[in-house]
């Protein structure tokens, strides 16, 4: 995999799971939260080469070019029983696009933004 690039974070400043892509489409760059979801979900998901390749290449690609043609583009990796890993392409400038890859089940709540966002007690926010 091409080195990751400089950190990027969420708007929690979590470290964000983003794979940029140059605007041939090929890696430019692996984030490691990225790097780490990849590896967790190599069956889903994976850079084999300089490219991303995907169980459903077609749906991949559909979206790949979306998001290089200048939209967002979005795809749920299906997992089983899971609760399905989502990519989120953007385009950037120069038809460059920004992956961010979404785990859900192994994301954790901010508890003391859920206390402030529905007036809850830390237990409440905990649960």
């Amino acid at each position: 995999m091409p080195p990751s690039s400089t950190r990027t974070h969420d708007a929690h400043g979590a470290q964000a799971a983003c794979i940029d892509l140059h605007a041939d489409g090929t890696v430019r760059a692996v984030h490691p939260a990225a790097r780490r979801l990849l590896h967790a979900n190599a069956d889903l998901l994976r850079v084999a080469g300089d490219r991303l390749e995907a169980p459903d290449a077609a749906a991949l690609q559909r979206c790949l070019a979306r998001a290089h043609a200048g939209h967002p583009a979005g795809l749920a990796l299906r997992r089983g029983a899971r609760l399905p890993l989502t990519l989120r392409a953007m385009p950037e400038a120069g038809g460059a696009v920004r992956i961010t890859l979404r785990d859900p089940d192994a994301e954790q709540p901010d508890t003391s933004l859920l206390r402030d966002l529905f007036a809850l007690t830390p237990a409440e926010a905990h649960v």
